[in-house]
């Protein structure tokens, strides 16, 4: 479950407020094969249930409609994948998979603007590329990729909203299709174990195909850059040391054996609430635990 409150500014005396509550539910499962030593099969799929309730109250003398909504989502997401290595150091790939995003709560209700009728987004996508190894000088990978986004939420900051209070500009709706292309490279060089020389470079198109407006069909999507680079040059002169407690005795300390639990997924889909139930459940069955959690740690 996830919970959110928020006040906005109104013109009364009292600001408005507003309450998002979604809870979610999802089931995963993945599969992998390898028929021949050369060639690795993959496939996956999730299935996600949402509950999604919104509900936004306008104090006295503020401007716009109270919203009292549920909505739930079904969306199931399978992904393929195959990958071919004809030598140890060189591998070429492709994959297939479906995927879908939830509106956050700053998407259905603005500042000024209110739209809970925004869709989930949900894309098919596609990636073909190679990579290459040449053991510690560095590596190198090319690959292409499209993506057939349904629904996308685009922010349009030129639509005006006329209230009583002014005129206000700024609204969330869903492009029907809109499409993203492009070519992705990197390069790694590394000629002495202290210097690692890092570059990407990526070329993306991005188009509007299908819009409630045909005029803005054709058109380039407003918001991905065309072109995009990054070279990194990152010195280091660290050693590496060992520590001088071995793992057994570790174990034999504080009477258990070491494990980490990696919990992967998508934005918002509970990674962080299933962590902490766990953490609790292992530590009232006496367990010594920690959780990491990615936000803390950055």
């Amino acid at each position: 479950n996830a919970n959110a409150d928020a006040g906005f500014p109104s013109f009364g005396s009292e600001p408005d407020r507003s309450h998002y509550r979604r809870r979610l539910l999802g089931l995963y499962e993945h599969v992998e094969a390898r028929p021949l030593s050369f060639l690795l099969l993959s496939g996956s799929l999730r299935y996600d249930r949402a509950l999604l309730e919104l509900e936004r109250d306008i104090a006295p003398f503020g401007w716009g409609d109270p919203v009292d909504r549920q909505h739930a989502f079904d969306q199931f997401s399978p992904q393929a994948g195959v990958t071919v290595r004809p030598l140890d150091d060189l591998s070429v790939y492709a994959s297939w998979g479906r995927t879908f995003k939830y509106p956050t709560r700053d998407e259905l209700v603005g500042f000024f603007t209110t739209n809970p009728g925004l869709e989930p987004e949900s894309s098919n996508s596609y990636e073909t590329g190679v990579r290459f190894r040449a053991g510690r000088w560095g590596s190198a990978g090319v690959s292409v990729y499209r993506m057939d986004v349904r629904d996308e939420i685009f922010f349009d900051p030129t639509v005006p909203n006329v209230t009583p209070f002014g005129t206000f500009y700024g609204y969330n709706f869903n492009f029907d299709k809109v499409t993203h292309k492009g070519v992705e490279s990197e390069a790694r060089f590394t000629p002495w174990e202290w210097l690692d020389l890092f570059a990407t470079h990526a070329f993306t198109r991005v188009e509007i195909a299908q819009s409630g407006n045909p005029a803005q069909e054709g058109k380039t999507y407003p918001v991905t850059p065309r072109m995009a680079g990054a070279v990194e040059e990152p010195v280091a002169h660290a050693r590496h040391h060992e520590s001088r407690i071995a793992p057994p005795d570790r174990a034999a300390r504080y009477g258990q054996k070491a494990a980490t639990i990696w919990l992967t997924g998508l934005v918002s889909c509970g990674k962080v609430e299933i962590a902490y139930a766990l953490e609790r459940k292992l530590f009232d069955l006496g367990a010594i635990c920690l959780v990491l959690e990615g936000e803390h740690v950055r």
